[in-house]
């Protein structure tokens, strides 16, 4: 009859028992790895009210439950493995006994260092064993990430072709007529935002929707406009002399004329900016003529702006050119394309701007219509800068590269504003074109125009260019031809199962030290030829004979403890010797015959 179909799987008098329940905590341990593996970095799953845990717990319990039913019997059966070779000290049977029931059991044997090495692997996988169940739960835990999808609510602007502003022209005889230009007054409220807002702030006002507040899109290109700044310092000129001198000139509170010794900062285009030498900012002018000590400013900064790159100092083979403002940094705003990057993250946009270097004015854009009897030469010709009348022969649009463009109305619209907003005309008090913005600074400060005063005031004229440029292209973006928008993706908040696999080394640890130690007790077995007795009580009463006969008579069982501490048995003697106790024989006892008897 096959085993599986008798007792002998339950039958202490064999190891099939604890062999399945050993391969079975292996299979049991695998299976909770290729589990974890497949679930490890995807969606979490509720399967009919069944979670991971629970799998993970019902694979994990049962493995070790099958694991302490190994070590309890391998543990057991080494009371008859170390008693069956020499005479040992009874205490250590009460000691192996307690250790195959449970944990404390083992922490005294590991204690008292009783045993051997082998003795000690079922020992301390034991205790070891307590850790199993906590071990394994640390193995799931949660993450919860973005999960990206294509939303056609997400968009972001973008712009191919600006057209807004206003052209009105007068009835003058032809060929040229007066214009009036106004800008788009969205984008003249961005240039005023731009100029008084840091980078930050003037990201957050481009045209998106971002319904999740976590979206991304892929790169895209948009029809915008750039910044840069130069350092002219090594274009300074400097000049020493005796005359009148700025402040007196620009200031609006009809103070007295004075002149005296005085130093001159000039530029190639003209703008200068001077002052009467020993002025001290806070205190005056410390000289030794007294009525100059009266004067109370100074004259702080004199600008110039246009929007022709001829009359600027290192802008001047720019032909996208807006605007360009000299203060011994020289910056400048004109057209151009970026490519764009850009996500958002709690609802905060961010953009990685890279600008396309390769699209350049087109050669055939900005030209003037043939029918046109207006001819125009030099920097009529090519300059964006507004000048009436000639601003009003009909142009075709301008083009960068090979598909971005900005209509003629709007170039002449912007560069009117910004010949309104950051210049002014001065002459009448100077007698020079080359300043047409200013401030001093006398009993209060003085300026002109009222827009330079983020230009004096801002620490860093870079960055404000950089997010006054970013301004205009938020305006230009949300004001595009056809309200061009790219399509995204909104991200939603998705929880995943997070492996962590360190934890998977003691489960691993404890159940292959169960199978060390069961190989390594059943081969102990094999080699001492003793039968395969583990955890029987009967096995017990079965070796009452090796017992000295005053042991029987004790009652406590402390007090069997201290007997046992020094009374030496061998449970498997060479030979026994068998008593008879009656006269007739009706009482037998086998008695063991010591060694060398």
């Amino acid at each position: 009859m096959a085993w599986w179909r008798s007792n002998a799987l339950l039958s202490n008098d064999n190891w099939y028992l604890e062999v399945t329940a050993i391969v079975g905590s292996l299979i049991l341990l695998v299976a909770l790895i290729v589990i974890l593996g497949k679930l490890d970095n995807q969606p979490i799953f509720n399967w009919n009210g069944v979670t991971l845990n629970t799998i993970v717990s019902i694979l994990s319990t049962t493995a070790k439950a099958w694991l302490m039913l190994v070590l309890a019997e391998t543990i057991s059966q080494w009371k008859w493995i170390i008693f069956s070779s020499r005479r040992r000290l009874l205490i250590d049977l009460q000691a192996l006994d307690e250790a195959s029931r449970g944990p404390l059991g083992s922490f005294k044997l590991l204690w008292h260092a009783r045993g051997g090495l082998l003795v000690w692997i079922g020992a301390v996988t034991t205790l070891l064993a307590l850790a199993f169940d906590p071990f394994v739960q640390q193995l799931v835990q949660f993450e919860t990430r973005l999960v990206y999808d294509a939303d056609p609510r997400t968009t972001i602007a973008r712009a191919q072709r600006y057209s807004k502003g206003n052209e009105i022209f007068s009835f003058d005889p032809l060929p040229l007529q007066n214009i009036t230009v106004n800008a788009d007054f969205s984008f003249q409220s961005a240039v005023l935002y731009g100029l008084v807002e840091p980078i930050k702030s003037v990201t957050q006002q481009t045209l998106f929707n971002c319904p999740s507040g976590n979206c991304s899109w892929d790169k895209f290109e948009s029809l915008a406009v750039c910044s840069a700044c130069k350092n002219v310092s090594q274009m300074l000129i400097k000049a020493s002399g005796t005359s009148g001198v700025l402040f007196d000139y620009l200031e609006v509170d009809n103070a007295p004329a004075v002149g005296g010794p005085m130093t001159n900062y000039s530029l190639p285009n003209g703008l200068y900016i001077d002052n009467l030498n020993g002025f001290q900012y806070g205190y005056g002018y410390q000289t030794d003529t007294p009525e100059n000590d009266e004067i109370p400013g100074v004259a702080l900064m004199t600008t110039f702006g246009t929007g022709n790159a001829s009359l600027t100092n290192t802008f001047q083979d720019n032909n996208l050119l807006i605007w360009a403002v000299v203060e011994a940094t020289e910056c400048a705003l004109y057209y151009c394309v970026n490519q764009y990057e850009s996500f958002v993250t709690d609802s905060i946009l961010q953009e990685t701007v890279n600008p396309i270097t390769n699209a350049t004015r087109s050669p055939g854009s900005w030209q003037w219509y043939d029918d046109s009897d207006i001819t125009l030469n030099g920097s009529q010709a090519t300059s964006l800068e507004f000048s009436n009348p000639w601003s009003a022969v009909s142009r075709t649009d301008l083009m960068l590269g090979d598909s971005f463009n900005m209509s003629h109305n709007a170039v002449d619209s912007i560069s009117s504003y910004f010949q309104t907003l950051l210049s002014t005309n001065l002459s009448s008090m100077i007698g020079n074109t080359s300043i047409n913005g200013y401030m001093l600074n006398d009993s209060n400060l003085q300026f002109q125009p009222n827009a330079v005063q983020p230009l004096y005031v801002g620490t860093d004229l870079n960055a404000t260019f950089y997010a006054l440029a970013a301004s205009m292209t938020n305006a230009i973006r949300a004001g595009s031809d056809e309200g061009l928008v790219v399509i995204g993706m909104s991200a939603t908040s998705v929880t995943f199962y997070s492996i962590q696999w360190p934890w998977i080394i003691l489960p691993c640890v404890v159940i292959l030290a169960g199978l060390i130690h069961l190989v390594g007790t059943v081969l102990k077995g094999k080699t001492a030829g003793i039968g395969i007795w583990k955890s029987s009580s009967l096995a017990i009463l079965s070796r009452g004979f090796s017992v000295p006969e005053d042991f029987h008579n004790l009652k406590a069982v402390s007090a069997m403890n201290e007997r046992a501490k020094w009374e030496m048995v061998q449970l498997f003697p060479a030979s026994v010797e068998m008593i008879t106790s009656d006269d007739d024989g009706s009482q037998t006892l086998l008695r063991p015959i010591p060694h060398g008897t």
